[in-house]
């Protein structure tokens, strides 16, 4: 049952984060000459990924909602991964230069990909894991 409806979740998820992106790529190009873009677009994708990160540890969501919760230390990395989620792209490309590996996380596909392990990382140190 869990598994369907992670599956369901993740499927409507992307959808949203195919709006959102489309939003911001609109929002990017609308104020690229003044850097004054809206980060909402950008927010709203980032905490969609984040949330099919948590969906994909369906089994973790499971624990937690059945009431078994445990902070684990890999909440430390996981606040540290959510942190460098959360910052736009745009502000990458400001303030590295042209070849650093700072500058990678400009990509919009990497930094989906970021999300998506925050959103993992903090399911599996939330959760009590039965051994």
């Amino acid at each position: 049952m869990y598994r369907w409806i992670a599956v369901i979740g993740i499927l409507i998820l992307l959808g949203l984060i195919h709006n959102a992106e489309g939003e911001a790529q609109s929002e990017f190009m609308t104020h690229i000459n003044r850097m004054n873009t809206s980060p909402f677009p950008y927010i709203k994708m980032t905490f969609y990924s984040i949330l099919i990160g948590i969906l994909l540890e369906w089994k973790s969501l499971k624990s937690v909602v059945n009431g078994n919760i445990k902070i684990d230390w890999q909440i430390a990395p996981a606040i540290i991964v959510l942190i460098v989620a959360f910052i736009p792209e745009y502000y990458w490309i400001s303030r590295f230069p042209q070849g650093t590996i700072w500058q990678a996380l400009s990509t919009g596909r990497i930094q989906v990909f970021i999300d998506v392990i925050a959103g993992i990382l903090i399911s599996r140190s939330i959760a009590k894991h039965e051994k």
